[in-house]
């Protein structure tokens, strides 16, 4: 039996790392036929969050006070809290509710929500006339779990390497392709919803209009007409966020006058504020600039992450499989143990939708700055 060399001993861990080294333990211990806590301790100490963590998930307990497994359990969660630390921020989900940003709403799922899309009318009524009828339109609406995932496929020598990098490869490899994913799809107006599956984008369907230039004034005019849009279907500016790319938002921070002045001193190429409101970006986001209410955009999510993986796995090696629970297809498959390998899935549940379609409105064709050289 392998002898594991003691590493990362008491050593404050990067954020994300923590969870990653609870993977890598457990697929060390898989690989090597040993305990997931024995590879713990050796590797990360008695005192580590990941033997904490290993010692709640293995051992039989409760969450009462005063239970001997409660402290445990926090511990379990500090890892996973670990991992959606590094997750969130690099999500334009994750950067609402943080750094000056409006939250979205939170909703439970499951849990009825009623609004109101359309107001009645009053009317002056003259000595015995007859009074008017009014109606108002309501709609009934509720978020159901639905997931995000991806697997990842380590080999057995990336596994076993004891260097930080490797549990890097394994927290980066899930953020990224996780991070990438919820971007492109809260976003993309071209996302519609599927049943069961996952939800339509946030412009989807939205109101839009198309960029007028490039230089500040087109700037000026595209953000009214944007704006126009938002408060003739009743929007407030406050709570409003703009939600573009990082490449416009470095365009309207290089923007200057004529005496060399920033036009839109406020932004930079990471946020900041644009004509009063905060900015988030994204590399996702194309050349769309959006404009989104945020109380009127409900999230709701688990808080989780969870993780399971295996050596023993058959997998159909495609970003597209074919393959389901219910019928075959035939496809050729790749055995996890034949080729050396460590299979890595992981599972979030999340949900959005817009309380109003005039919640959202975006510019379109933006290229605010000129077109970037790409030779």
């Amino acid at each position: 039996m392998r002898q594991i060399t003691p590493a990362y001993r008491q050593r404050a861990a990067a954020p994300g790392i923590g969870f990653a080294r609870l993977a890598t333990a457990k697929a060390l211990a898989r690989l090597d036929g040993l305990s997931p806590l024995a590879v713990a301790r050796q590797r990360y100490g008695e005192d580590s969050v990941v033997v904490a963590t290993i010692k709640a998930a293995v051992a039989a307990g409760s969450t009462t006070a005063g239970n001997w497994a409660a402290d445990l359990i926090s511990a379990e969660g500090g890892v996973v809290f670990d991992f959606l630390a590094y997750l969130r921020p690099a999500t334009i989900l994750g950067k609402f509710g943080a750094n000056g940003v409006p939250a979205l709403r939170a909703m439970p799922f499951r849990v009825p929500v009623v609004t109101q899309t359309g107001g009645g009318a009053g009317y002056w009524v003259g000595e015995g006339k007859a009074k008017p009828l009014t109606a108002f339109d309501f709609d009934r609406s509720t978020l159901e779990p639905l997931k995000v995932a991806n697997i990842c496929v380590l080999t057995e020598e990336s596994i076993r390497d004891s260097s930080p990098s490797s549990e890097a490869i394994v927290r980066d490899s899930l953020r990224d392709a996780l991070a990438a994913r919820l971007d492109i799809d809260f976003i993309n107006p071209a996302k519609t919803a599927s049943a069961g599956v996952s939800p339509a984008s946030i412009t989807n369907g939205a109101a839009t209009v198309a960029s007028t230039g490039t230089d500040a004034d087109a700037v000026r005019l595209d953000v009214r007409a944007v704006f126009s849009k938002f408060i003739a279907a009743g929007n407030t500016p406050s709570g409003g966020v703009w939600v573009m790319s990082s490449t416009t938002a470095l365009a309207l921070a290089l923007m200057v006058n004529a005496l060399g002045q920033a036009e839109f001193p406020g932004v930079g190429m990471t946020g900041g504020s644009f004509m009063g409101l905060p900015v988030v970006v994204s590399d996702f986001i194309g050349n769309i600039v959006v404009l989104a209410k945020t109380s009127e955009i409900f999230v709701g999510e688990d808080g989780g992450v969870s993780v399971d993986l295996s050596r023993d796995a058959t997998l159909e090696m495609s970003d597209a499989p074919g393959q389901d629970a219910l019928t075959g297809t035939g496809s050729s498959m790749v055995s996890m143990f034949q080729v050396g390998a460590v299979a890595l899935r992981a599972e979030r549940t999340i949900n959005w939708k817009r309380a109003r379609a005039s919640a959202v409105a975006y510019l379109t064709g933006v290229s605010w700055g000129g077109t970037v050289p790409v030779s």
